[in-house]
């Protein structure tokens, strides 16, 4: 289970990571636990390229009917409410 420190009170969480308020760790624990636990770094979880964020807006069940309504349109020659639909689909996932 994951430790909850903001559950603690200050106190707890001091006792529990065998340190000092005022001082800190000394530069023998902290040289250890750096090399215990590695250094204090979020993992990078990579950058999802700006096509694939545009591609992706197009999963959205709205953005299907939206093309849907545009096949339906197009093929009923109403050219002018499938290119409005078209355009508002594509302003919408930029």
């Amino acid at each position: 289970m994951t430790t909850r420190w903001f559950e603690m009170g200050r106190q707890e969480v001091i006792e529990k990571l065998g340190t000092c308020a005022e001082k800190g760790l000394d530069e023998q624990s902290a040289k250890e636990r750096l090399e215990q636990y590695g250094p204090n770094k979020l993992a990078s979880a990579g950058r999802t390229p700006p096509w694939l964020m545009f591609v992706n807006q197009f999963k959205d069940f709205m953005v299907l009917i939206l093309l849907a309504a545009t096949l339906v349109s197009g093929l009923l020659g109403e050219w002018a409410d499938a290119i409005t639909i078209m355009i508002i689909v594509v302003i919408n996932a930029s």
